[in-house]
């Protein structure tokens, strides 16, 4: 069965959605928040890929006057100047599988917990993850029951301040639709119980952690 790939554009327009089409969103510049002043601004930057594919793309690439000199105290933990949240309207009713292209962003629908969905970059087992340029990688965030639900975005949690830069970007959000019989239930795992995870690196924790409290807010 032939799938075909759709717009937001194309739905609004009343195209019918078929079990197994694409849904792509690919230009965000009409979903850019109005920051105030003093708030870092979201960006959007042109790209195409090898298959002529348009897009622009959610961007974001900024470094905050903090050096090893900056007293630790004077530094605002809070979102106080942190990009806005981005929210997206979704012209969809049903169950889809959603995918996040090159994301490196944290995702949210409606009132649910933002979720870290992230590429792979590096090398692992001699293979090259993530370097070609012009290419596409998606990563599965989540199947869904979407009932014209709102997607949020925020930059990464932790970005700030474990390091002056802030990092972000987002090239696509694909949603494919499954069946009105699929499964939205999670892929039973033993190894899915609560944890708690150490990033080596991360050592802020180590150093400036107090037991019981969180030193950032975010």
């Amino acid at each position: 069965m032939k799938k075909n790939i759709l717009t937001f554009e194309d739905i609004n327009f009343g195209k019918e959605i078929k079990t197994g089409d694409i849904i792509e969103l690919r230009d965000f510049s009409k979903y850019l928040p109005e920051a105030k002043n003093e708030n870092v601004k979201w960006q959007t930057k042109d790209y195409y890929l090898l298959n002529g594919t348009l897009g622009k793309m959610l961007y974001l690439n900024h470094t905050l006057p903090i050096t090893a000199e900056t007293d630790y105290d004077t530094i605002d933990f809070t979102e106080n100047g942190m990009p806005l949240k981005i929210k997206i309207p979704l012209p969809l009713k049903g169950k889809y599988a959603i995918w996040a292209g090159n994301p490196n962003v944290d995702i949210a629908i409606d009132n649910e917990d933002f979720v870290a969905v992230k590429m792979e970059h590096g090398g692992r087992y001699g293979r090259r993850i993530g370097k070609e340029a012009n290419r596409e990688y998606f990563v599965f965030y989540r199947n869904a029951e979407i009932n014209e639900s709102t997607v949020y975005i925020k930059i990464p949690y932790g970005t700030f301040p474990s390091t002056p830069l802030i990092e972000a970007s987002l090239s696509s959000l694909r949603f494919i639709k499954l069946s009105d019989e699929a499964s939205l239930a999670p892929v039973d795992n033993k190894a899915d119980k609560d944890f708690i995870m150490v990033v080596d690196g991360f050592s802020h924790y180590y150093t400036y952690g107090i037991l019981g409290k969180c030193f950032d807010l975010r």
